[in-house]
Order: structure tokens, then sequence, then C-alpha cells
């Protein structure tokens, strides 16, 4: 399982990384690791916030990834799903409409305790926080062994879980 990385780890750290302390500052690092994503995006996070994953620049990304490529691919996971079903959010109509390059899943009960939120693209390319509750963490385009940990977390939640009913019916819309 992935550790909890101490943002100022700088062993690990690689070249250009930014320190996030604001919401603002989340935003701006995940749009700047997704607009940056040339093959695979992969997504953990507790709710989707809206802020962030909910809005024209992040989904704009997401889009242009997916048509750019033939075999580009997103993966997104999800721990609390309240406020995506009843509030709608545009990253799960894009996902409705390029449903073979889009999969959702919802994190199962033995990883929900879990706080880290982060994106990754292209196996390199990394937002992270240690707790969804707080904006405090980092971004950087060249966190290879941060991303290599967040990947391996990833796929083991993603190997164990299955897409979720209530996204699936907001799929079928």
């Amino acid at each position: 399982m992935v550790s909890v990385l101490p943002v100022d780890d700088h062993r690990r750290a690689g070249e250009g990384r930014q320190r996030v302390t604001s919401r603002e500052e989340w935003r701006e690092g995940v749009h700047s690791i997704a607009s940056a994503a040339t093959r695979t995006l992969v997504v953990l996070s507790h709710d989707l916030e809206h802020s962030v994953f909910d809005d024209a620049e992040f989904t704009d990304a997401v889009r242009n990834l997916l048509l750019s490529r033939s075999r580009a691919s997103v993966r997104i996971l999800v721990r609390d799903l309240t406020d995506i079903v009843s509030k709608g959010h545009r990253l799960v109509q894009l996902g409705r409409r390029l449903s073979s390059f889009i999969e959702f899943r919802q994190v199962q009960d033995e990883y929900r305790d879990r706080g880290e939120v982060f994106v990754v693209a292209d196996r390199s390319g990394v937002a992270w926080r240690p707790h969804h509750e707080r904006y405090e963490g980092f971004y950087g385009r060249r966190e290879v062994l941060t991303a290599a940990d967040c990947l391996g977390f990833f796929d083991e939640i993603w190997n164990r879980s299955q897409p979720s009913q209530e996204l699936r019916r907001l799929h079928l819309g």
C-alpha cells in the first residue's frame, strides 16, 4: 500500500514540484497535471470535488486527452458518490459520451478511511494530497517515484472495486 508521502521529502521530489496550500492551488495543480497527460490519467478522489473536477477546464483536458489518442484512457475511483449523484457532474456526463475511454468505480469499504487524493498522468505527473479534507500537498510533472507509489495503490483498489450502481445509472441516463 502507498505510504503517506511527506510534502517536503526532497529525496522523492521531482523537478519542479509545487507545494499546495489552498483550494485554488490544488485546482491549478490538478488542471496542470491533467492538461499535460498524453496517454493515461487516473484519479482517486473522495467526492470528485465540484470546484476542481466539475469545471470546463478539467473536462476539456480529459476530452482533449481522449480525442487526441486512440489508446488513451481515464480511470476514476470515488469514495463518496452522494454529491455526484444528487447534483450531477460534468465529468460523469463526459464519461457517458466517451464511455469506452472513461471508467468509474466506487472505492470499496476497506479503503474508504484512507484520505489520499491524487491525480496521476502518464506515470510521471502527480497532484497529491494526503487528506481529502485539507488542501495541503503538491503537484509536479516529473514525480516518477511518487507516481509509481500512487499507481500501485490505485491499482490495488481498482482491482478490488466494481463499477458502482449509482454511476452505472448515471451513465445510462
